[in-house]
């Protein structure tokens, strides 16, 4: 009778098809990875911006410039010195009030980029306006206010949500309109710290919660 071989199972190394993960655990993961990276997008993006008190703060600069649109260059300067310091602590505040108690303080990193793109333009601001008042040219206030409230609203945006930027850049396009043409200067102003800041925050506050 003839002898019956039988062949040793084959111990071959395992294919790349074999190694490969299932298509479900792989299509899990890779939600996975998209759930953590827009939370860590979510939070490196500062939502502290008071889209009603900006809105707020637009109202007034309206009635000021309704207000002081016929005065005489110093009465105009004095209403609006009052306004601006008045205008950034009450800013202040609400930024403080809708931090209070969240999960993104403003002195954590993101609130931190956020001042550190703000108050470096505000202080320029302020150091030009003292300038061009020794100077006598008070005529071109307007245009620096813009620029340079422009600037750092544009620059904290970048820590901020898209439409901070967004009224930045508004308040860049008419800067140079009020430098390079000053008797516009006081209705610029109007559109830029009156009705963009009405605008602009009635627009956060719908889409970012106050």
């Amino acid at each position: 009778m003839p002898k019956q071989t039988v062949d040793p199972p084959t111990t071959g190394s395992p294919t790349i098809e074999s190694l490969r993960p299932p298509t479900a655990l792989h299509d899990v993961a890779a939600e996975h990875l998209q759930v953590i990276h827009r939370t860590v997008a979510g939070a490196a993006t500062f939502r502290g911006t008071s889209g009603w008190v900006t809105a707020g703060l637009g109202v007034v600069a309206l009635v000021v410039s309704a207000l002081t649109w016929r005065l005489p260059a110093e009465e105009w300067l004095t209403w609006w010195a009052i306004l601006g310091p008045i205008a950034f602590a009450i800013g202040a505040v609400g930024v403080i009030a809708k931090t209070r108690g969240s999960t993104q303080p403003l002195w954590g990193p993101a609130g931190r980029r956020f001042l550190l793109g703000l108050l470096p333009s505000l202080a320029a601001g302020a150091v030009l306006s003292l300038v061009l008042l020794r100077l006598g040219h008070i005529e071109l206030l307007p245009g620096v206010w813009l620029l340079t409230f422009g600037l750092g609203i544009t620059a904290c945006g970048l820590a901020s949500t898209r439409i901070v930027p967004a009224m930045g850049i508004s308040f860049l396009l008419l800067a140079p309109l009020a430098l390079f043409e000053p008797s516009w200067g006081r209705a610029l102003l109007a559109i830029g710290f009156g009705g963009f800041q009405l605008m602009f925050g009635v627009l956060i506050a719908r889409q970012h919660g106050g």
